[in-house]
């Protein structure tokens, strides 16, 4: 199964989430103009805020919500219950062992915009 190559940043004009794909500055310009620009899904061209860009995993939570580097989520067991944890997903150790030991993951917010869970 091929993956979906897929990104996700903030706007700098308006501070919203954007999902598309990223333009990096190449090696000449990055350090006079440092712009990144995403097309988004109508195909306009955002600048973005470098710091927040995250790749999507190729994997959703349990209510189908894209999980992209960067989102923290809960996994558990069974929902409710003592077994729950936290985790950033900074790297994909934790989702992948949890979807492949059928335990439920969620998206509970993103470093950026929650601090305080991660």
């Amino acid at each position: 199964m091929e993956r979906e190559i897929l990104f996700r940043a903030k706007r700098l004009d308006n501070g919203q989430w954007v999902e598309g794909n990223v333009q990096v500055p190449n090696k000449e310009t990055l350090h006079v103009f440092n712009k990144w620009f995403m097309w988004d899904e109508k195909n306009i061209q955002r600048q973005v805020d470098s710091g927040t860009v995250g790749q999507f995993t190729g994997m959703t939570d349990k209510h189908g919500k894209r999980i992209f580097e960067g989102d923290i989520i809960r996994i558990g067991e069974i929902p409710d219950k003592q077994s729950e944890k936290i985790s950033s997903i900074l790297f994909m150790h934790d989702i992948l062992y949890a979807i492949s030991r059928n335990i439920w993951v969620e998206i509970v917010g993103n470093i950026y915009d929650n601090p305080e869970l991660s």
